[in-house]
């Protein structure tokens, strides 16, 4: 079957909007993920604040950078390893090292999430 010139032409106009608008809809669905609309970073706001808990895995003085195993922020994030924005070191405790459990405050800022009012929530010795 022949299509007339005018037909190919808006075939041809729906073929060129095809690719981005697949596109548009994958994008969608993977940030959406498979259990609905993710919320924890993406959604978090400049100046949000959590509590979390959890165990200090890797600390990096230079870049005052904690890794912290912490425990499921409810409504916020669930539970992981992940890299927190330490205050300046000189306001650390002097206690604080690998395997310390603390309390602490997430202050989400610019995407990043920093640690405020952190409170060691155990008597280990060094």
């Amino acid at each position: 079957m022949k299509l007339r010139h005018r037909e190919h032409r808006s075939l041809s106009g729906v073929r060129k909007l095809t690719i981005p608008i697949c596109l548009a809809l994958v994008a969608a669905a993977c940030a959406a993920g498979p259990d609905g609309p993710r919320h924890e970073h993406s959604a978090a706001v400049a100046g949000e604040r959590h509590p979390v808990t959890g165990t200090i895995v890797a600390i990096n003085p230079e870049t005052e950078v904690w890794y912290v195993d912490h425990d499921p922020i409810p409504d916020y994030m669930d539970a992981m390893t992940m890299p927190f924005q330490a205050p300046p070191k000189e306001t650390w405790p002097p206690e604080v090292a690998v395997d310390r459990r603390i309390s602490a405050t997430v202050r989400v800022h610019n995407g990043e999430h920093h640690l405020e009012d952190i409170q060691l929530i155990d008597d280990q010795a060094d």
